[in-house]
């Protein structure tokens, strides 16, 4: 599934400044930070805004879920993806490093990143023998959602 840059422009539009602000934006891809900190300059916010009311929290957004750690490599997008949308469906925040950069078509690699303290869970997701009726089931879901887009 390709993103479109419009598509974050039009999200980051919609939320309020509290909500922009709100967002770690070390944890967004390349274009994603690109458009958020376009809707920053838009509306006069700074970046800093978000970490100063983070660590007045108490807290940063790295202190918070910790580093970000590595959970799977995987060469192809399809294979990425899979693994990505197991994770997002067992609410196990993750992403993609490199999936819109150029650093894919170099390295041939996607990285597939969580936060320290879901790692373990992750593994566990990732490493969970998956049935061949479940990879039709999540394939045949996949073709569903890709023809009601179209």
């Amino acid at each position: 599934m390709q993103i479109d840059p419009e598509d974050f422009k039009r999200h980051y539009a919609m939320l309020s400044d509290a909500a922009l602000l709100e967002i770690d934006r070390d944890e967004l891809v390349d274009v994603a930070r690109a458009c958020y900190d376009a809707e920053l300059a838009e509306r006069n916010l700074a970046a800093e805004e978000s970490q100063a009311s983070a660590t007045a929290a108490g807290t940063t957004a790295g202190q918070a879920d910790g580093d970000l750690q590595l959970v799977g490599t995987f060469l192809s997008m399809d294979e990425a993806n899979f693994a990505r949308g197991l994770l997002q469906s067992a609410d196990v925040p993750c992403s993609l490093e490199n999936e819109l950069s150029a650093g894919f078509s170099a390295t041939g690699a996607l990285r597939l990143l969580v936060p320290a303290s879901a790692y373990d869970r992750a593994c566990e997701i990732l490493d969970a023998e998956i049935s061949e009726e479940d990879l039709i089931a999540q394939a045949e879901a996949e073709a569903r959602e890709e023809s009601r887009e179209s």
